[in-house]
């Protein structure tokens, strides 16, 4: 089959009636081809169509978006009518087999064929088109890549954390830092045309920080608290170079490795906190660089190959005892060093310049490309930039520019020649659903199921009675979002965005979402918003929701203003405000209350809230009025615990181990509610039975009803993506 006679054929069905006015299909159809040529027909799938033609999100859901389904099902329709045209005739002809979307080909000798033999070469053909690219894409491994790219090429899709990358000067090979096999992060590489990635270690030690060498055979990577090594890209034995040494960088000669082994204090203004040196690849000596700094960090190689830009300071400020740090230049014969004026330059930054100057830049130094050296901004996000240097004197000149492959998301970036790899890093929120003994701490069934999943950060969760819908925040584009989700038939509707400052909870028959507010006065306001008509009730100012009672007739809230804090209640009718518990001297925290109304558990610190001294009691409540501090039950003695809920029987008091977990439960005696044994870890044994690479923590809130136990988690993913550095630089 010739590509050629493929790629005429297509063109004549994208200038057909049928296909000249339909973007959508005209797209996807040369999407599919030109993927089924170029070798890659087992990468095609819902989910890689998704991103790749329709823009959907990296880690979209074909199940609850049915874009794909919907546009195949009219391509191929639209192929049907080219194809019956009157006096159609054709040297060949695209179709796709029934129920998938890899694309067959016959050609006039083939569809000539009739009857049960032309039906026979036509499951051939489309079994070909399974079958083949396997074999193609493992010779297209070794063939040169062509450049330059218009586009960028999407070159991983990992499972996992994905950081760290590198690129092989000929542009063919990458290598990077993935947990895809969960656990710490080791080092793979991969070319860019294909779909398998070699693993090159699996050390317990996390490794990153990869580097090729000039000619692509060997790779230098550091090893987090071990040293740098080296390993051939092909794999096999690795060679420590420098034990407590980090980022290592191959000279454009190929014949040293520059590298930072640093000494205990990590920061580069701490006096002796680090030290340059150069090993020789051949005899493996090793050379000092300008010993007599007090600091040097972060070595980087001039385009000549003569000379090392790196971050550092000849000697500590007599006051502060601190180092002066800016970016050096030396030689690599003798320490010649001069500076450069970075240091300079970023204290020079205009008023009114945030959008078009670093703001809190990391200070070193990453690629040095002709004469521009690239640099990050860190906070509030992650930004990379460029400035120029003189060659002739090593001066820093003009201000700093932002590169132009430049967008939210992206991390790292590695630079080799005229190729660039970019991380793009993103959070994936889910919420896990376990169902669990309520009475005895036990998870009935140790796998999880997936109830929300979204491509943000998720936090603060909240379930209505019969677990039927649930209540999240999100934070994407900058800005908290909360959302309510319709477990039944999954629908989602956001009530809240920007000035939701977290902590949703669903009232128990569904139908009030409660929002912490921040208004301008700078406090937080519980407000209700009816889920139905948008309709918002305000009940109190410095409170925070902690339960509601059984009825759905009363908040349970905790109240710090001031000196005092509170534990009230909060009529949903009329607004009446009734505390149960008043404290002068610490605050309250999350409150819950039992079924039965007559117990009540809640979360005691110090104020302001000091880590450390929050603990879980409980208490009696009688005639309107919790029990006196003499009368409460310990369950926790001082420390990180958190977020008291109750069982249904009130026989277990679930609560959280600090920020983020793991989920305990307290068993109690049914009657005087005293702690029986130690506390039960619930979730941790099963989140490790879903084998899910970097799955987070619990994270900031969880819930409890009706035997549905709901965690939250968040996922750190990373892309990579191969795009041409004399554009995009």
């Amino acid at each position: 089959m010739q590509a050629d006679l493929v790629r005429q054929e297509l063109a004549r069905i994208l200038e057909s009636e049928q296909f000249k006015n339909a973007p959508r299909q005209r797209r996807l159809l040369t999407y599919l081809v030109e993927e089924f040529l170029a070798g890659r027909a087992d990468e095609i799938k819902q989910s890689t169509i998704g991103v790749g033609v329709f823009d959907r999100e990296p880690d979209w859901d074909p199940k609850l978006d049915s874009i794909v389904r919907t546009e195949a099902t009219k391509l191929r329709r639209r192929l049907d009518e080219y194809y019956s045209q009157p006096g159609m005739a054709s040297e060949c002809r695209i179709w796709f087999p029934k129920g998938g979307y890899v694309p067959a080909v016959q050609t006039t000798a083939e569809s000539g064929s009739t009857g049960q033999r032309s039906r026979k070469l036509q499951y051939v053909v489309a079994c070909l088109a399974l079958l083949l690219p396997s074999a193609w894409i493992a010779w297209k491994l070794w063939q040169p890549v062509e450049r330059p790219r218009a586009v960028p090429l999407r070159i991983s899709s990992d499972l996992g954390m994905v950081d760290f990358p590198t690129v092989s000067r000929s542009g063919e090979w990458v290598a990077y830092s993935s947990n895809q096999n969960g656990g710490q992060r080791d080092l793979y590489v991969k070319h860019v045309n294909g779909n398998r990635a070699i693993r090159l270690t699996s050390d317990p030690a996390e490794d990153i920080d990869a580097e090729f060498s000039p000619d692509g055979s060997e790779i230098a990577f550091t090893r987090l608290n071990v040293g740098v090594f080296t390993v051939q890209s092909t794999g096999g034995k690795e060679r420590l170079v420098f034990r407590n040494a980090i980022c290592p960088h191959y000279s454009p000669n190929g014949k040293w490795i520059v590298f930072d082994a640093h000494v205990g204090n990590r920061n580069p203004a701490a006096v002796n906190s680090g030290r340059m040196y150069l090993a020789n690849r051949t005899t493996g000596e090793l050379k000092p660089v300008c010993e007599e700094f007090a600091s040097a960090h972060g070595p980087i190689w001039t385009p000549d190959g003569n000379h090392l830009l790196f971050l550092g300071g000849k000697s500590p400020d007599a006051t502060s005892g601190m180092v002066p740090l800016d970016w050096w230049v030396t030689g690599i014969d003798r320490c010649n060093a001069v500076p450069t004026g970075f240091t300079d330059l970023l204290s020079s930054a205009p008023k009114d310049s945030s959008s078009t100057w670093p703001r809190k830049p990391d200070p070193y130094p990453r690629f040095f490309r002709n004469d521009e050296v690239m640099f990050y901004e860190q906070f509030p996000q992650v930004h990379h930039w460029k400035v120029k240097i003189s060659t002739s004197n090593w001066r820093i000149q003009g201000t700093p520019q932002r590169l132009k492959y430049d967008a939210a998301g992206i991390n790292h970036v590695a630079l080799s020649g005229d190729h660039m790899v970019v991380q793009q890093m993103y959070l994936k929120g889910l919420v896990y659903g376990f169902d669990l003994d309520e009475e005895r701490a036990k998870l009935r069934d140790k796998s999880a199921k997936e109830l929300v999943s979204r491509l943000d950060g998720l936090q603060w969760l909240s379930l209505s009675a019969g677990a039927h819908k649930v209540a999240y925040t999100l934070y994407k584009a900058s800005q908290n979002v909360t959302e309510v989700l319709n477990l039944k038939d999954n629908s989602v509707q956001e009530v809240a965005t920007g000035n939701a400052s977290g902590w949703p909870v669903v009232s128990r028959d569904g139908g009030t979402v409660f929002l912490h507010l921040k208004q301008e006065d700078g406090k937080l306001h519980l407000v209700g918003h009816n889920i139905a008509t948008g309709v918002r009730k305000e009940f109190c100012t410095s409170c925070q929701l902690g339960d509601q009672t059984e009825d759905h007739q009363w908040l349970i809230v905790a109240k710090t203003e001031n000196k005092s804090s509170e534990v009230a209640t909060i009529s949903r009718t009329t607004g009446e405000y009734l505390p149960l518990l008043v404290d002068h001297e610490m605050q309250f925290l999350t409150p819950a209350i039992s079924r039965e109304g007559n117990w009540l558990a809640f979360r005691r610190s110090r104020r302001p809230d000091v880590r450390g001294t929050s603990q879980i009691w409980v208490s009696r409540i009688q005639n309107g009025k919790a029990a006196p501090r003499s009368e409460w039950i310990a369950i926790t003695q001082p420390g990180e615990h958190r977020s008291p809920i109750w069982s249904g029987r009130g026989k277990v008091l679930y609560f959280l181990a600090g920020d983020t977990g793991p989920v305990l439960g307290q068993m109690l005696k049914p009657k005087s509610k005293l702690p029986i044994g130690e506390p039960i870890q619930v979730i941790a044994e099963a989140v490790g039975q879903n084998h899910i690479a970097n799955l987070g923590v619990v994270y900031r809130g969880y819930d409890l009803r009706d035997g549905l136990l709901a965690v939250p988690a968040i996922y750190r993913l990373g892309t990579l993506w191969l795009v041409d550095a004399r554009s995009s630089w």
